[in-house]
């Protein structure tokens, strides 16, 4: 008797698994992380969260956050970050183009959106990482990972850092 009960179970295991589909079903867990990379927009969220990226023009903006929780969508026009240059000379990120988008699996099913921009005029590049990750009702926003001359590679490292503040301005990384 004891062993017909644990064959009908597993036998309602392998059913349920098969009909519900399993963490290998290749389906979505309802509040997961992603990253779409579509030809007009980025969409990154998850249950909770939406961020919405256009990329008209060839530039990078956040067009609309979308609270999933609160059933809300805040539209906006956003200069995703300013670079000062020696002081002198302000960039912001209309003045990047598009050179390439990633996303990237990290543990615990998030994701991270690499996002690499050229400045043309200057030849810069400027690498953007926004990560999310499933279940929470916040998302790691548009940290400049590193940014570099093209022309000038022994000039610039290539290691800069977003402070703190309104101000979004970038500064030299010397710790590494």
């Amino acid at each position: 008797m004891r062993s017909h009960s644990i064959h009908w179970i597993a036998w309602a295991v392998v059913v349920s698994v098969l009909v519900c589909g399993g963490p290998s079903s290749g389906r979505a867990q309802p509040d997961a992380a992603y990253a779409r990379i579509l030809p007009d927009r980025i969409e990154l969220g998850n249950a909770a969260l939406e961020r919405i990226f256009s990329l008209a023009g060839g530039t990078v903006r956040t067009t609309a956050i979308r609270n999933k929780l609160a059933n809300e969508e805040i539209r906006l026009e956003s200069a995703e970050f300013n670079l000062r240059i020696n002081e002198t000379e302000l960039l912001e990120a209309g003045d990047f183009s598009l050179e390439k988008s990633e996303v990237q699996d990290l543990d615990g099913g998030a994701k991270r959106l690499v996002l690499t921009l050229v400045c043309p005029r200057l030849d810069i590049e400027v690498q953007l990482r926004h990560e999310i990750a499933p279940g929470t009702p916040w998302m790691t926003a548009g940290r400049v990972s590193w940014c570099r001359s093209r022309r000038r590679p022994t000039r610039w490292p290539g290691r800069w850092r977003s402070t703190p503040g309104p101000s979004g301005r970038l500064c030299r990384n010397h710790s590494s």
